[in-house]
Formats: C-alpha cells, sequence, structure tokens
C-alpha cells in the first residue's frame, strides 16, 4: 500500500517537472520596478532610514542608483556650502589664504552612463 502511494507521488513529481520542462508550468509574476520617486533625503537620517527596493538578487539597479545619485548631490550641495562659509569667514579655515576654492559638480557614476 506504502508503495502505491510513494509510486503516485513519484509519478506526479515526474510528471510535473515534465510540464514545466515543456513550458506548460505557466510564468513567474512580473512586478513593475519600484523606484523611489520624489525622495525627502536632507539629513543623514533620512538616509539611514531608507531601505531600498529588493531584487530577485540583490537591489533593484534603477533605484539605487536613484538614490546613489541623490546622495551624491546632497554632498556635493554640503560641500560647496562649506566652501562659501569657509570663503566669508577667517582665512586659517581655508587652508590657505590664496581664496576660496570651489569644486566642481561631480562625474556622473558609470551605471548612469548614456
Amino acid at each position: 500500500m506504502l508503495g502505491v502511494a510513494l509510486l503516485i507521488v513519484a509519478a506526479a513529481i515526474v510528471g510535473s517537472a515534465v510540464a514545466v520542462a515543456r513550458g506548460r508550468g505557466g510564468e513567474m509574476a512580473m512586478f513593475p520596478r519600484a523606484t523611489p520617486a520624489a525622495l525627502a533625503l536632507r539629513t543623514p537620517r533620512d538616509v539611514i532610514a531608507l531601505r531600498l527596493p529588493l531584487a530577485f538578487i540583490g537591489y533593484q539597479p534603477e533605484a539605487t542608483a536613484a538614490v546613489l545619485n541623490q546622495v551624491a548631490r546632497l554632498l556635493a550641495e554640503r560641500d560647496a556650502e562649506i566652501t562659501r562659509l569657509r570663503a566669508g569667514s577667517d582665512p586659517s579655515l581655508r587652508g590657505d589664504t590664496s581664496g576660496p576654492s570651489v569644486r566642481p559638480d561631480p562625474p556622473d557614476p558609470p551605471w548612469q552612463a548614456s
């Protein structure tokens, strides 16, 4: 009796595997990519609290690139503000007395090659 039950289960498993291999098993559900729209990252706490959307393996590349680009812009803005504030204050804070040096905007990240 147990042997018959095991034979039926084995036949069902093999039959299912054959059906899937022949393309009759259906397709996996496809979900739209979750891209973080209109992030309000202004403080380090906002960045820490951010949770990137997961993909099958790792994180979704588009969403991760968008977040990293925004963080890079925020860092560039902060650096520009620090430079501007140092330019109007004590020359010893600038590191040199020749004048303020303004850094150019960071280059586009390699994952955003156009």
